[in-house]
């Protein structure tokens, strides 16, 4: 009886949302998924930070680092690896609109279906070229937007990548509330600025709940900027 006991309650733990587990936490989970007894998990989970410190730290480890990593474990370590190489490729997964955009609504209202039900607030990259047409979409990022964990230069650099003409931004609000915040509102302005710097246009930022959208440019937040650029450039032109 007691022994059915401590199996219910460790099933109970597995049950808490990955999402709510510390670092050390989820690579407690991982090593007792490969049957490792309670010391092995400590002196693996010990052996990871000892080597890179930080998630951070692993993240922009070189391949001499890691190789140096796996070698001491190849077994257990190895397939440690492939399963946070895993989890980057999720991350990284493309979303499912790609094709041409031909006006706000018709690209707001594709947005929607893609993005309503998402249980996470998540950033989402539209690169086009001169003719509209959408050359790649990366998820720049996945949670709050509140605090900016992200950077406008990372969106740069991938427009930059796909040597994009302009941008559009699209992020979903989990409540299902399509309202733009004031922080929407600061970020949209702010990467339209950068934008420009490298002569990339941002056509629109889009805000999705779960039955409509709001597009910021046809809510008019990009009208000051716009009328700054028309009027730089007819300067240039005299």
């Amino acid at each position: 009886m007691a022994s059915r006991k401590r199996r219910t309650t460790m099933v109970q733990k597995n049950n808490v949302s990955v999402n709510q587990l510390q670092d050390h936490e989820l690579l407690q989970a991982y090593f007792q998924s490969k049957q490792l007894t309670a010391t092995a998990q400590e002196q693996e989970i010990s052996s990871f930070f000892a080597k890179f410190k930080t998630l951070e730290g692993f993240k922009h480890a070189s391949r001499e680092c890691l190789d140096e990593y796996v070698t001491a474990n190849q077994a257990i370590r190895q397939s440690l690896l492939a399963a946070i190489e895993l989890g980057q490729r999720v991350a990284r997964a493309m979303p499912k609109i790609q094709g041409r955009v031909l006006g706000s609504q018709s690209f707001g209202n594709e947005l929607v279906t893609s993005m309503r039900g998402l249980e996470q607030e998540q950033l989402w990259l539209f690169s086009l070229d001169t003719r509209h047409q959408i050359v790649a979409t990366d998820v720049i990022h996945i949670g709050s937007l509140r605090t900016c964990p992200f950077h406008i230069r990372d969106i740069i650099r991938k427009a930059l990548k796909y040597n994009a003409q302009s941008i559009i931004l699209a992020h979903n609000h989990p409540s299902g509330q399509a309202e733009a915040s004031a922080n929407d509102m600061r970020l949209s302005k702010e990467m339209a600025k950068a934008a420009d710097v490298f002569e990339i246009a941002l056509l629109d930022s889009f805000i999705v709940g779960a039955d409509d959208y709001t597009s910021l440019r046809e809510d008019g937040a990009f009208t000051t900027f716009d009328e700054l650029k028309t009027l730089e450039a007819n300067m240039k032109l005299k």
